[in-house]
């Protein structure tokens, strides 16, 4: 098992043999929209794990947006940090197993990838 009762794993892939993957929990909480109030289930994402011969590992500080796969490397884009946005923006991460080899802050890069060993992304 990955997660414990009342975690659940939201996102995952696998890259060369490495399984990473995000968790969410889900909660039940007061939502208000104007003055309609009702009781619903939200789902928080949490940070990027790997899973090692050691067991799970987190490698993602602020919750994961999107993983992809691309020649052999995760490339993952994670959110900014809601406490401090200013000094944690959204960033793109590239990792390797568990080690962080590249990372992208303060730029929204709205595509990127891995050809040739070399990391091509684009920014809006």
């Amino acid at each position: 098992t990955l997660s414990p009762d009342g975690v659940y794993v939201t996102q995952f892939t696998v890259v060369n043999g490495t399984v990473y993957y995000a968790e969410g929990v889900t909660r039940f909480m007061r939502s208000r929209v104007n003055d309609y109030e009702e009781w619903v289930y939200r789902t928080d994402d949490c940070p990027l794990y790997v899973l090692t011969a050691k067991g799970s590992k987190r490698i993602g500080t602020t919750p994961l947006v999107r993983m992809d796969a691309s020649e052999g490397y995760l490339i993952a884009r994670l959110a900014a940090d809601s406490a401090a946005p200013a000094s944690d923006p959204v960033r793109l991460a590239v990792y390797d197993g568990e080690d962080e080899l590249y990372t992208i802050r303060g730029a929204d890069v709205i595509s990127a990838g891995v050809s040739d060993g070399n990391l091509y992304f684009v920014l809006r």
